[in-house]
């Protein structure tokens, strides 16, 4: 970690729907003019800032009581020019901080900053075994996101911080933001691992269910176009035989007895023959004959 002051004067700027973690490496999208100001800012300076997300993420001017108490101290790392106005943004998590002093509003969000003490970290049995189980379920998440994160992944099992390891997984998954701010705020290494386990646990059984209803819409969808294919060809195959008109027939013959009102079993009998006279070779004689009783019955 870079040799700074606990307490620093320097641009802050409100995040909303990202939560940046410290030793995280992170790329995201501003457009707000404050926040631009704010990176300039920065930029002419130390190329360190303060990242704080935003409680309300459509708040688009949020003051200091709008913002959660804990965010991170970052180094940008490069600028690109995004889509539109927007400029895109690369930096790293240094470390947490809380802001103990807004020095100004406009044009951009600047204060004094105080870095957070994080619970010394005891390495017992109980935290190793809490680190195991959650870079493994973060592999199982891996793979049924088919997300792929070999490096993220190598880089936790090389780490013997179980804060180190929440974080990493809090950025790297589909957690909510909500709980990623509170997670931020969490300042005891074990407590913060403990509930990423159980955010990560849910995340996962949403995948999965995702995964599920995935595979369930393109089994339906293909096989829906295969019996739109089959129609089709059944249509070209009735048209080749001079059978196109006599497949409208026998809708018309159902329709008309399905309109009828016809008693029950009656209903029942005149179906059942119009099924017979479908399955009748065309031009057949008892095609004939189940076709002029038909006939017969819509006079």
């Amino acid at each position: 970690m870079p040799n700074l002051n606990a307490s620093a004067q320097m641009p802050i700027l409100a995040l909303r729907g990202i939560v940046i973690f410290p030793e995280q490496t992170v790329h995201f999208d501003i457009g707000r003019v404050k926040s631009a100001l704010a990176i300039e800012a920065a930029m002419k300076r130390d190329q360190i800032l303060m990242l704080v997300p935003q409680k309300d993420i459509l708040d688009d001017d949020p003051s200091l009581s709008d913002l959660h108490s804990v965010g991170t101290v970052v180094r940008v790392k490069q600028l690109l020019k995004a889509q539109g106005d927007s400029i895109r943004v690369l930096v790293t998590g240094l470390y947490r901080a809380n802001i103990i002093e807004m020095s100004q509003s406009a044009p951009y969000l600047a204060g004094k900053i105080q870095q957070c003490v994080e619970h010394t970290e005891s390495s017992n049995l109980n935290a190793r075994a809490l680190r195991r189980e959650a870079i493994s379920l973060f592999e199982e998440y891996s793979e049924v996101t088919e997300n792929p994160a070999q490096a993220v992944h190598l880089r936790m099992v090389a780490s013997h911080s179980s804060g180190f390891i929440a974080d990493t997984i809090a950025q790297n998954s589909a957690i909510e933001y909500s709980d990623k701010a509170k997670l931020l705020a969490q300042l005891n290494p074990i407590k913060r691992l403990e509930k990423t386990i159980l955010l990560l646990q849910q995340e996962l059984q949403l995948a999965q269910l995702e995964s599920d209803l995935q595979v369930k819409t393109r089994s339906r969808i293909d096989l829906d176009q295969k019996n739109y294919y089959l129609r089709e060809q059944m249509k070209v195959i009735r048209d080749e035989l001079g059978e196109g008109d006599e497949y409208l027939e026998f809708a018309e013959y159902e329709k008309f007895i399905l309109s009828q009102n016809f008693p029950q079993d009656i209903e029942l009998k005149l179906l059942k023959d119009l099924d017979r006279l479908r399955k009748q070779p065309f031009g057949s004689a008892e095609a004939s004959v189940l076709r002029n009783y038909m006939d017969t019955v819509m006079e």
